[in-house]
């Protein structure tokens, strides 16, 4: 499990690093890779929020924080 763990911290700290490069597509693309392994990651599902918020894609948004809700 910690192996988990540690994978999908990296995969949240990658997408941050792209997020302040400005490199938003690439930060939703990073976020979507890790939460295939770990689709409840509530980090990732913010960072691809904000990555989304910031490329318009504002119904992507929506739908992530939705997830989010019903995952509680």
């Amino acid at each position: 499990m910690l192996g988990l763990r540690t994978m999908a911290d990296r995969f949240v700290e990658q997408a941050v690093a792209l997020l302040c490069d400005k490199r938003y597509l690439d930060a939703v693309r990073t976020c979507h890779r890790g939460l295939l392994t770990r689709p409840e990651h509530v980090g990732g599902r913010l960072v691809l929020a904000t990555a989304l918020l910031a490329l318009g894609r504002h119904d992507e948004v929506r739908i992530e924080m939705l997830d989010l809700l019903v995952a509680e």
